[in-house]
Order: C-alpha cells, then sequence, then structure tokens
C-alpha cells in the first residue's frame, strides 16, 4: 500500500469509528462500504452475490452516515488491488467480537504450522465465522502457488450474516473460497480443517451447561470421514478433557487412535479476555502414542515473555514437531479413565516417579483459614500492647517464611481460635499467580490467626517432618502437582479437596531429618546471601550521593 493510499484507509477508518453504531463492528461496517462500491464495477460480481448485495443495502438504510463516507471513495477511484489491501488490513484486524475468542493472529498462525498447510490442500474452518484463519493459511502458503489452495467454511445456520460478510472480503480478495452450512457436512472434502469455538460456545462451556457438548458433536460429524495424511486441529476446553459426561466419547477416540497430539495453550498470551483454558486437539489417524506438550511452560520462561508473540508461537510448533517431544501411550491414558487434561496427564507421569506416596491427609490435617480477608479485621485492628491476637494473611509470606512483624494485630481474637496457628504448622496460599508455603514457629507469646486466603496444613510429627513437606511442595516436582490442581486463568484457585487428594513421597522419618536439614541449611545461606545482595544493591544506588 502506497504511503497515499495509507493515509486514505486512516481516513477511511477513522470515519467509520467515529459513527458509533453499536450495532456492526468496525470490520463489518468497513467491508459493507468497500463492497458497495466494489459491486457497482462488476456485473458478475453484481449478479452472483444478489443476496448479499440486498442484505448490504439494508444496512445502508439503517446508518443513512455510510452513504456520506461511500462517496468519498468513489472520489478516490480506488484500484481492486487497493482494494483487496484494504479487505486483508481489514480481516486482519485484532477484534474480539461474539464469534472469536482469539485476540490476536498469531494463534491463527500457529494453527497453520501445526496443521502444516500446503496450497494443495483443502482447508476449512469449522463451527465459527471469523475469516482471520483462513486469511492466515492464505499467507502462510505465500511462497507456494496460491491459487490452487482451497478455502473453506462449514459455517452454523445462526452465523449466517456473518458468514455473508466472511464471504465478502473472500470474495475482494479474489480468494478460491466456498462455504457450506453445518447441515452439508457431506460436501466437505477436506485435508486440514480448524474446528474453531466461538467465544459463546466457550462461555456457555466454562459455565458447565448441557450445551457444552457442542464441540465433540463438530468433532464427531468431521472424523469418520478423517483419511491417511488430513488432519484436524481442535480448540477445546479444558474441562471438556476430564468431565464424566464426555469421558466414553473421549475413550472412542483413544480407541480408534485418532489422537496425535495435545498441547496445552498459554490462553492469557493469545486471549487475554478470556478466562478459559484451552487445550489444542490435534487428530489424524493411526496414531499408538499422543505427543503431549504444555506450551504454557514455554510462554512462562521469562526470555519467552519479552520475545513477542511470533517467536512464542514459532517455539511452540518447533517443540510439538521436534522428534523429542514427550509422547503417552494411547492404552495408558484409557486406563487412567480417558482424561486428556494435560497437567493431569504430566502429574500422574511425576507420581510414577516417586517412591513411597502416601495421601496428604494421612500424614496431616488439612483445613482453611478462618473465611474472611485482611478487610474483615480492619475495624478491630488495634496497637494496643494488651492484645497477643494478630491476623496472618498472604503478603506477610516472603521468601518462604512467616514476617511476624509486618502482620495486623487485633483487639480480641477469642472466637476465632479455631484457626490459630501452632509450631510446626504449614500455611499455604490458595489464590495467587505464584503459590506461597511457610512453615509457623518462633511465635514468641503470639496467637497468629490464618485469613481465608490460606490453608494450614498440621503434619502428625509421627509420621511426617515439617520441613521435608515444605521442601517437597516446593521442589519441581511438587510444583506440577500443585499446578495440576489450580483452577482459573488470572486468578488461580485450590480447592480444600483437591488439596487433600495430593500424594506425598513420605520415606521413614530419619531420612525426612536428613533431608529438611540439608534443606534448612540451604535456606538460611540463601536468605543470608539475599541480604547481602541488597545491601550492595543499596550500597550501588547511594554511590552517586557519596561523592556530593
Amino acid at each position: 500500500m502506497n504511503v497515499m493510499k495509507e493515509k486514505e484507509y486512516s481516513r477511511f477508518k477513522s470515519s467509520i469509528n467515529s459513527l458509533n453504531t453499536g450495532i456492526h463492528t468496525f470490520k463489518e461496517i468497513a467491508t459493507i462500504i468497500l463492497f458497495n462500491y466494489y459491486i457497482q464495477r462488476s456485473q458478475r460480481i453484481y449478479d452472483t452475490y444478489s443476496s448479499i448485495k440486498n442484505e448490504v443495502n439494508g444496512i445502508f438504510s439503517e446508518i443513512p452516515k455510510l452513504i456520506v463516507i461511500k462517496e468519498s471513495l468513489e472520489e478516490l477511484n480506488l484500484t481492486n488491488e487497493i482494494i483487496s489491501n484494504w479487505i486483508k488490513e481489514i480481516s486482519l484486524t485484532e477484534e474480539l467480537d461474539s464469534h472469536s475468542i482469539f485476540v490476536n493472529n498469531e494463534f491463527y498462525k500457529l494453527i497453520c504450522m501445526i496443521l502444516d498447510i500446503k496450497s494443495s490442500d483443502v482447508v476449512y474452518d469449522v463451527n465459527l465465522i471469523n475469516e482471520r484463519f483462513l486469511f492466515n493459511a492464505y499467507e502462510y502458503v505465500e511462497k507456494q502457488d496460491k491459487s490452487i489452495l482451497r478455502l473453506r467454511t462449514m459455517y452454523k445456520s445462526e452465523y449466517n450474516f456473518a458468514s455473508n460478510i466472511s464471504e465478502i472480503r473472500f470474495i475482494m480478495n479474489n480468494m478460491n473460497y466456498f462455504k457450506v452450512s453445518d447441515l452439508q457436512v457431506n460436501k466437505m472434502k477436506a485435508t486440514k480443517i480448524f474446528i474453531n469455538p466461538s467465544y459463546n460456545i466457550l462461555e456457555r462451556n466454562f459455565k458447565n451447561l448441557k450445551s457444552s457438548n457442542n464441540q465433540w458433536i463438530e468433532i464427531n460429524k468431521l472424523i469418520d470421514g478423517l483419511s491417511e495424511g488430513e488432519k484436524i486441529v481442535a480448540a477445546i476446553p479444558d474441562n471438556m478433557l476430564f468431565k464424566n459426561t464426555d469421558k466414553e466419547y473421549r475413550k472412542k477416540l483413544l480407541e480408534k487412535k485418532l489422537i496425535e497430539g495435545l498441547i496445552s495453550i498459554p490462553l492469557r498470551l493469545f486471549s487475554p479476555n478470556s478466562n478459559v483454558n484451552i487445550t489444542l486437539l490435534v487428530l489424524s489417524k493411526g496414531n499408538h502414542v499422543i505427543k503431549i506438550l504444555n506450551a504454557a511452560n514455554i510462554f512462562n520462561n521469562d526470555d519467552m515473555k519479552n520475545a513477542g508473540l511470533e517467536k512464542v508461537a514459532d517455539l511452540i510448533s518447533e517443540r510439538y514437531h521436534d522428534d523429542d517431544v514427550e509422547y503417552i501411550n494411547s492404552d495408558v491414558l484409557i486406563s487412567r479413565g480417558s482424561i486428556l487434561s494435560l497437567q493431569n496427564i504430566v502429574t500422574k507421569k511425576i507420581y510414577t516417579n516417586l517412591e513411597n506416596l502416601i495421601k496428604l491427609t494421612e500424614v496431616a490435617t488439612v483445613f482453611k483459614g478462618y473465611k474472611g480477608t485482611a478487610a474483615n479485621f480492619r475495624e478491630i485492628e488495634t496497637e494496643s500492647t494488651a492484645s497477643n491476637y494478630y491476623v496472618l494473611t498472604s503478603s506477610d509470606i516472603q521468601d518462604g517464611t512467616i514476617k511476624y512483624d509486618s502482620m495486623m494485630k487485633i483487639i480480641d481474637g477469642k472466637k476465632y481460635e479455631k484457626y490459630l496457628l501452632e509450631d510446626g504448622d504449614l500455611v499455604l496460599t490458595t489464590k495467587s499467580t505464584k503459590i506461597k508455603i511457610a512453615v509457623a514457629n518462633s511465635f514468641r507469646n503470639k496467637k497468629v490467626i490464618v485469613s481465608g486466603s490460606m490453608f494450614i496444613i498440621r503434619p502428625n510429627p509421627k509420621k511426617i517432618n515439617s520441613l521435608y513437606l515444605k521442601m517437597f511442595l516446593e521442589s519441581d516436582k511438587g510444583k506440577i502437582i500443585l499446578e495440576s490442581i489450580q483452577k482459573g486463568n488470572f486468578i488461580t484457585t485450590i480447592t480444600l479437596d483437591d488439596l487433600k487428594e495430593i500424594l506425598i513421597p513420605c520415606p521413614k522419618l530419619e531420612i525426612q531429618d536428613e533431608k529438611a536439614m540439608a534443606y534448612k541449611i540451604l535456606q538460611e545461606q540463601y536468605i543470608e546471601k539475599k541480604k547481602e545482595l541488597e545491601e550492595l544493591k543499596e550500597e550501588i544506588t547511594s554511590l552517586f550521593d557519596s561523592f556530593i
């Protein structure tokens, strides 16, 4: 797009955004105006798409100001090439609407890489009218012969308007495109398919309503016709991977060896407004083992956070196609209840490498702190020396230790004594992006009430060493086990029932004591070194002032 036309496009975009119709999105309005301008120059398009033309005319009647924008375009004498470029810009605009949960294009590029789309493929987008995936598929085969790439959509009848708008965009880009309704599945002759959930379906699914089975229905419609070399990627809400209502269908997929891979997606990266966890389910024929990839671990790497979305998507694809990717046997998953949740699979794998496993509740009592938070105690906060009741919150835990001096003191806490800490108790935060764990000791005369943002784990000293238990829960394996029972994306939560069910390696007490002592020594060394570093940092920052 030359500089002149870029300026005109910016003006065009600004004029549409200033309308504030409240009915249609920028992408819909921009497409309608350009299409109305486009069909006047082509009798063939005008005749072929008369039904769309009528729909477009109806919107012009609803919003008369569109005519002014259309007339300003006519003065520019736009070529078909310019219109095509503008439509491409519009189509790839990152915009969250009722049809798309995925805000940015990198997600769709990732799907193209997982499917390994070739120009000779017939590529279908199923269940959603949002052309960004198909536009990205078209761009993905840029170095190949695009003219033979066939782009298709299978859409639900309730998405008729959105399907027409998408079709308009493909028309104006001269792309090899065709659409079928969800009632015409037998017309599909596809080699690569993306089952793309709409925002509405995901939201219904997240609330566990009956209609949440929609995506399994879509998959079931398509897998029977799957041939060698053909592939499906379905974006599946995580709770569909372990719910009992879907168990039998998941088992059939495993028995038929149709599951090629499972990729847990860092959804906060690709869709920051969503609270639904997503797993990419990759389907093809003849898979006795299944690839498993926790892409969230890639995103959590600090280097990758700063690398940009494109690098993350590239790395996820690279890891998935690498020979060293982790595998699990499909028969093993059947024996485990056909649960396809990646966290569950990885956690089970961790347990197989641990010895002397025992349920946490067999070696400790586990209960929740008082249901109130710090705010509930503000009215009875005091500085009086007559009181020795204190409230422990998650902010009072730093570097794995309890900072008793920072705790809130309250006037009277007799009615909260059920939630008092005892020497050797572990406290564990329930809601935070990072789980905090500390062992209670050195109380002096303080009576410490645990707030509702934490669990209290009270070990049986005849069975387990408190410090050993903390050491295990903070280890790499312990973290994976705790992460596997966390729910939610933005504010992760651990439930009491889930925590009670975790397994702990519990060797003889003398072995635990030995490991706990080694851990204590290293922890003390760490705290001392950190203190030295903080003093050095303070010295560096004040160095300038020392010369004044």
